[in-house]
Formats: C-alpha cells, structure tokens, sequence
C-alpha cells in the first residue's frame, strides 16, 4: 500500500511539474498552419519548442519560433502576436548569394531562389551578402511554398522565441 502512495504522490509531482513547465512558457507547443516546412513537418503537425533567446553557432539548421511583431514587413499582413516557425539558414558573419536559380549560404547551394515581389525588406543577392551582427535568415523546407527571408528578409535575433524540442503529433500530409 506504501509503494502505491508513493507512486501516486511522485506522478502527482511530475503532473504538476509539468504544468508549470506549460503555463509558464518554458516550453510551447505550436501548431504548423500550413505546408511551407514539408517535409519537415506537414499541415497540423505539433512542435514543441523549449524558450530560448538568441542565436549560437549550433543552431544553425534547427527549426526556431520567431515573434512576428518583430519583423517591420510580416506586420503588414499578420497577426503582430503570432509566431512563425522557420529554419535558420545562416546567421551573423555566413554569407549569401545567388546564381540567379539558387540561393547559398557559405557557397553551399540551400534553396531555390524563388520569384517574389520585390519589397524594401528583401535583401539584394545581386552580389554576395554578409548577415549582419544580430539577424539571421530563415527558409522554409518547403522551397517552393514558404514565406521566408527571400520575402521578408532578415529577422532579428531577439524576435527568437524558441527551439524545436522534437515534433508532438503527426498530423495528415496536405494535399494542397
């Protein structure tokens, strides 16, 4: 009757530990709303991202939650509270450029360049970039189908919310 008590109050004490954990944001579980991370994660899939501020050089290629107030040109068109979920694809001191078809990090081919309108916050890849002292540059895994920074550009290390712990639920692949 001992070892059942104590086995009661101990998974009493994780259940309550967990929920402080939850309530206080030390670690978020995020929907992915739409296809721009397949294959990474489909439509409806569960992250959980533990908190975290700031950028270090093992991040780099992890998936991260960024405030989206943070960035002057996703302000226009979304929600300042929400989130987005994106990998960093370089940080301070990598460089970017373009063939024209691709973009690289580092001479390394990453991503399609895509065809997106041109706005003030993209950056100009007609010659090699160097990310500057608190940004980063994001893509979505799914490089025909992501709002990223070949759009919005730049994104300021301090909009990081968080870090992918590892993917919660399954959710069904989109067909769209």
């Amino acid at each position: 009757m001992k070892k059942a008590r104590w086995l009661f109050i101990t998974l009493g004490l994780i259940c309550v530990i967990f929920a402080v954990i939850m309530v206080t944001g030390i670690i978020k579980v995020l929907r992915i709303p739409t296809t721009a991370m397949e294959p990474t994660f489909n439509a409806g899939d569960h992250v959980a991202f533990r908190f975290k501020r700031g950028l270090n050089d093992s991040d780099r290629e992890r998936v991260v939650c960024f405030q989206i107030s943070e960035v002057p040109y996703l302000c226009k068109f979304m929600q300042r509270d929400e989130k987005m979920i994106k990998r960093v694809a370089a940080l301070p001191g990598d460089t970017i450029s373009t063939d024209g078809k691709m973009i690289f990090i580092n001479g390394s081919p990453r991503a399609r360049k895509g065809s997106f309108a041109i706005n003030q916050y993209q950056i100009d890849l007609s010659s090699p970039v160097v990310i500057p002292e608190g940004f980063f540059y994001v893509l979505g895994d799914n490089d025909s189908n992501s709002l990223d920074s070949r759009m919005f550009g730049l994104v300021p290390i301090s909009a990081v919310r968080g870090i992918t712990i590892k993917e919660v639920e399954q959710g069904t692949k989109s067909d769209g």
